[in-house]
């Protein structure tokens, strides 16, 4: 899943770059990571870290 958010993410800045920000082509590669994103935030409130782990230190 990160892998796929990654390259996502990525395609989104090129798009973006190419295209300009209000593009048909760069709002739907937005949306798309969005969708990856939320999915991704689905499954971690369902398999949390212990307290502990979730600290940057």
């Amino acid at each position: 899943m990160v892998n796929e958010i990654e390259a996502k993410r990525k395609s989104l800045i090129e798009t973006a770059r190419l295209y300009g920000m209000n593009d048909a082509a760069t709002i739907q590669c937005s949306q798309e990571l969005d969708e990856l994103l939320l999915e991704q935030m689905k499954q971690q409130s369902k398999h949390p870290l212990p307290k502990n782990s979730r600290r940057m230190r």
